[in-house]
């Protein structure tokens, strides 16, 4: 399994994957989506992680920083839309937060590029 972020042209096996959240059908492919996406992709502070075995989506979680002007001017962070693909909680016996936390671990350095200077 490799753990990263998001390719843009991954948007279609996202919204697939997203079936396994609470989506009961793939949005329509209109410019507002599209639109939509280009301005997650392009956001610096946004963030979509992706879980990818034998070439599909399996698990995402999406982190978004938020600039902050407490704690030493740190920025935090939230954590939404986490979701494995069924079969993968079937198949491996897994939680469906598992991955989540595969991303926090691998993608922690990225904490480090706010810290102040």
């Amino acid at each position: 399994m490799t753990v990263r972020e998001i390719h843009a042209n991954e948007l279609n096996a996202l919204l697939e994957l997203y079936l396994h959240l609470h989506e009961t059908e793939i949005p329509e492919n209109t410019e507002y989506l599209r639109a939509t996406w280009q301005t997650i992709t392009e956001d610096r502070n946004h963030h979509i992680f992706v879980a990818e075995e034998n070439g599909q989506l399996v698990s995402s979680c999406v982190c978004v920083i938020i600039p902050n002007l407490t704690r030493g001017v740190r920025p935090y962070a939230f954590i939404e839309n986490v979701v494995t693909h069924k079969l993968r909680i079937v198949e491996h016996n897994m939680p469906k937060t598992c991955s989540c936390g595969e991303f926090s671990r691998f993608h922690r350095w990225k904490a480090q590029a706010f810290q102040p200077s």
